[in-house]
């Protein structure tokens, strides 16, 4: 019991000491991983909403409805795919507001569950995951705007993802620590 509570403090308090809010710069990009415990396949439509405020009265608001689907290979090997909607509003820009909406970058990748174990009250699992983004998003220069290059719906290129995820089951309650690490590539 020591090494789970251990876990979940571990969990509650670094977010804040690796979040940042100062550029949005995760704002248009990535959600939660899959939190389900269970190997079955799915298709489902997830919504995530952040809001940024900055001292000088300017807002960032990002909002994400995306389509995501898994099918189970074999016990151990899973395929993910997933299409995000996104909708950004920057707000007391010098020139008002600016506001961009559409498809995002769509997502591929396959799971490995390198760890399963436990019983019907308390199970873990370590999975690992590599992936693609596709350039399904659109990029535009906002230079001329004043606007963060980061502040669009697609990256124009193909980005790759490596991702390492630990999830705990105790009763019913879940914990999971996801890393994720994306290779951004050249934009044409």
């Amino acid at each position: 019991m020591k090494i789970y509570t251990t876990v979940l403090l571990g969990m509650v308090l670094t977010t804040k000491a690796w979040s940042c809010d100062v550029c949005g710069c995760a704002g248009m990009m990535m959600g939660f991983g899959d939190l389900s415990l269970y190997p079955q396949n799915k298709i489902g439509v997830s919504y995530l909403s952040r809001t940024f405020y900055s001292a000088l009265g300017n807002s960032d608001h990002f909002t994400q409805i995306e389509i995501n689907g898994r099918y189970v290979i074999s016990p151990r090997w899973s395929l993910k795919a997933s299409i995000p909607y996104l909708l950004g509003v920057k707000q007391g820009l010098e020139n008002g507001s600016f506001t961009i909406s559409g498809i995002g970058d769509a997502q591929a990748k396959a799971s490995y569950i390198a760890y399963y174990g436990g019983n019907e009250s308390s199970n873990r699992k370590l999975t690992f995951s590599g992936g693609i983004f596709l350039p399904t998003g659109k990029f535009e220069d906002h230079s001329d705007r004043m606007l963060p290059q980061n502040f669009q719906l697609g990256s124009a290129s193909w980005d790759y993802l490596l991702e390492g995820q630990y999830q705990l089951g105790e009763g019913n309650w879940v914990g999971m620590l996801q890393a994720q690490y994306v290779i951004n590539t050249l934009n044409p």
